[in-house]
């Protein structure tokens, strides 16, 4: 047996990253840093979000909201939030789902609320509407519809890491023609609270465009950007604009109001792979040769670590491996006779060869390739035979080792 643990795997292998985190109350309200390294630790940060995707509307249907809806809760699947979707739904189902969001968000998850349909404002106040609604009359807005307010108080209310809101919604008042006033256009500007990013697909009283194709202008722009490893949250939304922007030439404005402290990344990228120890290697390097039957193992060990914690037990059974040598040399089959040299090769050359030919090697069981001692690539079990063996058996020589 040689070297079984030790491999490039463990060399390339970071410490965890972590999460800073600092609240401040003042008045009720609060201010939230998340400071990730660069390599923030999604597995140990709790993300929740809730997705929304209306476009069956009786009086004015949309055709890309629910394609939308599905295709950002995949992306947002692979950047580790748990994703709650509804398509098409009425009132109840998403006052429901949003109380629901409101809890989940509480244990200090990042939140994350994804809106696509038709979204209008009435003075000044923003409304998403559900699927069902029945709208005659201006004043019945607020009965028929699900404010934007109540979203934004659940998030508050939480006192969660971070809020994002992503309003899709600034399609054009179906429901205008059958109020006395025309009606405002798009949605209204709202204050996000400390700690919350409420990005709009338009700017403030603009109208945002269905798109021709799959997705709307602003969603898929959004699924191309999100995907990007290593953008900061306010770098994704400004990419975003400038895609809408060129798409739309320059008749699409997205616009974001933002309150966040510090750093968010959707993907992150891992910069901090500071390597292991001295004392790690040492310990990995000796789990892996402890139980090995060759001197030479121990041998490399002791030239590498001399006066590591494990050097007194590595001497001492290099010493019984070495003292048993003659006896298993005994046991082992006669090599072959010396390999034929060319007339112009030194001598010299051929003794090299033959004592290569006589090298201990170590073949795997999970490959066809042998390995010296202390190849970064050798993995899991390994044999040690000398190197003719191994030819003789089919194995070649593994390139990192062998170059």
């Amino acid at each position: 047996m040689s070297i079984l643990k030790f491999g490039l795997g463990f060399l390339l292998g970071s410490l965890p990253a972590f999460i800073q985190l600092s609240a401040q109350v003042s008045g009720g309200g609060r201010a939230i840093q998340i400071r990730p390294t660069a390599q923030q630790s999604m597995a140990q940060e709790s993300r929740v979000a809730l997705v929304i995707g209306n476009g069956a509307y009786a009086d004015a249907p949309l055709r890309n909201p629910v394609n939308d809806a599905r295709a950002i809760k995949i992306a947002l699947e692979s950047c580790r939030f748990e994703v709650t979707l509804l398509t098409n739904a009425p009132k109840r189902e998403m006052e429901n789902a949003i109380r629901v969001f409101g809890d989940r968000i509480q244990n200090g998850s990042v939140g994350l609320f994804y809106f696509a349909g038709h979204g209008i404002q009435v003075k000044g106040v923003n409304y998403l509407v559900p699927v069902g609604a029945d709208i005659q009359r201006e004043n019945e807005v607020p009965y028929q519809t699900v404010e934007a307010g109540l979203l934004l108080d659940k998030m508050d209310a939480a006192k969660n890491k971070l809020n994002i809101v992503i309003l899709d919604a600034c399609r054009n008042n179906p429901f205008a023609r059958s109020w006395r006033s025309t009606g405002d256009k798009g949605l209204a500007q709202v204050k996000a609270p400390t700690g919350t990013m409420v990005a709009y697909s338009t700017g403030p009283g603009s109208i945002a465009a269905d798109g021709t194709g799959e997705h709307g202008l602003y969603t898929q722009a959004l699924l191309e950007e999100i995907k990007e490893p290593g953008l900061k949250i306010e770098e994704v939304f400004k990419k975003v604009r400038e895609k809408v922007l060129a798409s739309s030439q320059g008749g699409q404005t997205p616009w974001e109001s933002n309150s966040t402290v510090g750093d968010f990344y959707f993907h992150p990228i891992r910069t901090d792979l500071t390597g292991p120890s001295e004392a790690e290697l040492e310990v990995t390097y000796w789990e892996g040769i402890q139980n090995s039957r060759d001197a030479n193992d121990f041998k490399a060990f002791l030239e590498r670590f001399p006066n590591g914690a494990h050097a007194e037990l590595a001497s001492l059974k290099l010493k019984r491996l070495m003292a048993l040598a003659p006896r298993k040399a005994a046991m082992l089959p006669s090599p072959p006779p010396n390999l034929p040299v060319p007339e112009n090769q030194p001598q010299q050359t051929q003794s090299k060869a033959v004592q290569t030919q006589n090298e201990t090697v170590y073949v795997t069981k999970t490959g066809k390739k042998f390995h010296r001692a202390g190849c970064p690539s050798l993995r899991y079990s390994a044999i040690a035979m000398k190197r003719w063996e191994a030819i003789a058996k089919g194995y070649t020589p593994c390139k990192i080792c062998n170059p």
